[in-house]
Parts: structure tokens; C-alpha cells; sequence
């Protein structure tokens, strides 16, 4: 008996499709956030960053995205939350004859105009300061500021006069003379900080999701009764 043959067909050879590469995507890097870190704004006083790091927060001028909270400047309605109001004084050495300006004079000798006892004179104050009333005024003319350190303003203005300087409420010393602006000055119990051109609201505001601290573990009473306390015209 023949044995029938068996035909085997080739099997045909596959050949590999050639890769195609997938360029890689560039992913976004997300900022870690940091929920004790607060970011301040350069217009922040000294005083009012001091009371945020004895609270421990730590503060940083850079960066605002990788913080959650940050602290700037906000002219808000009064009652709103989270808001700190600070005094500033428009002072001169204690010897000077003028003891007002009105806010009409002030803006004007921001914005570079001549008038009365301080014609010319630069005003002096120290840099946050500057950066606060930018904010609410615009750039000043050039040459009508002049930045001088916190510590060393004082001496400046007494070696200086005729001088003039806006100074944090809680920076005033004896051989300052506070000059009243439209007639109110912080340091007379009728002072309204309402209606007087030298007062700031700093706010603590959040990225979403929100995540302020609550009263009153945030110390805003405790704060504004020891303020007033020590006679600092500034509040929570």
C-alpha cells in the first residue's frame, strides 16, 4: 500500500511593522503647596509679618503659586473676614512748624506737585511702605520718594530738615510730630481710620480649596484686644 505524500505549504513569514515612536508629553509641574506657608505681598509692614511668624506661619515673597494662602493688600468693606487694618502716620521732626496737610496736598505732592512747607522735599519711608501706597496711588513722581531703612528714618529726617516721612502707626516716637491729614490724626482719641487717607486693609485670602484657619484659633479677637491694649491703632 502506497503512503500518501504529504505537501507542506510554507508558512509565510510575517514581516515586523516598524515602530513608530510616540513623542513623550510634557507634563505640567504642579507646585506642592504648602499649607503653612504664606505668601506676603512686598506692600506687607513688617509689624503685621512679625504677627504671622509668632503664629507659625512661614513667609515667603516668591513662589505666591506654591502657597496656598496669601497676604496682600484689599480695601474691603468694613465687617469683611479676615482683615487686617493698619494706620499709617504722616510725621516730621518734632521742631517743625506745619502740623497739617490736607489729602488733596498729599496726592499732589505724590504726584509731583509743588506746595507750602514741604515744596521739593522728598518724602521718606521704607520700602513696604512705598510698596503700599503704590498700590493705592499709583507710582509717585520721580525724585518725591526717598526709601530709607525702617531703623534709620528717624535719623535721616533730623539731619535732613525740613523732612517729611510716612512711617507704620507703630514706628511713632517722641521725636516725631504727627501731622494731621484733613484734620485727623491716630493719635487723638477722635481719630476715625474710616475716613483718614493713611489707613490700609491687608487681607488673608486662599487658593481653592479654601482652607483659612478658623476664628478663633487664628488669635484675629485675641489680636485686636491686645493691640488695642498696647495703644496700636491697628485691628483684626
Amino acid at each position: 500500500m502506497d503512503t500518501p505524500s504529504v505537501t507542506v505549504s510554507p508558512v509565510p513569514v510575517m514581516s515586523e511593522s516598524p515602530t513608530i515612536p510616540v513623542p513623550a508629553t510634557a507634563s505640567p509641574t504642579l507646585p506642592v503647596v504648602d499649607a503653612a506657608q504664606v505668601w506676603v505681598s512686598p506692600a506687607v509692614p513688617e509689624g503685621l509679618r512679625t504677627l504671622f511668624q509668632n503664629w507659625g506661619f512661614r513667609l515667603v515673597t516668591e513662589g505666591r503659586e506654591a502657597s496656598r494662602l496669601y497676604l496682600d493688600i484689599a480695601q474691603t468693606a468694613p465687617g469683611a473676614l479676615h482683615v487686617s487694618t493698619w494706620v499709617y502716620a504722616l510725621v516730621a521732626p518734632f521742631p517743625t512748624v506745619a502740623d497739617q496737610v490736607t489729602t488733596q496736598e498729599l496726592l499732589s505732592a505724590w504726584a509731583g506737585q509743588q506746595f507750602g512747607s514741604f515744596s521739593g522735599i522728598p518724602l521718606l519711608m521704607e520700602v513696604s511702605t512705598l510698596a503700599a501706597f503704590t498700590e493705592l496711588w499709583g507710582d509717585p513722581a520721580e525724585g518725591v520718594v526717598r526709601i530709607v531703612e525702617a531703623d534709620d528714618l528717624l535719623e535721616n529726617a533730623w539731619a535732613g530738615m525740613p523732612s517729611w516721612a510716612i512711617i507704620p502707626f507703630d514706628q511713632i516716637q517722641p521725636k516725631w510730630k504727627v501731622l494731621k491729614v484733613n484734620g485727623q490724626s491716630p493719635i487723638q482719641k477722635s481719630f476715625d481710620p474710616l475716613i483718614y487717607p493713611l489707613t490700609v486693609r491687608y487681607r488673608l485670602n486662599c487658593i481653592k480649596p479654601c482652607e483659612l484657619p478658623a476664628q478663633p484659633e487664628f488669635s484675629f479677637t485675641r489680636a485686636c484686644m491686645q493691640n488695642q491694649r498696647t495703644g496700636k491703632l491697628r485691628q483684626w
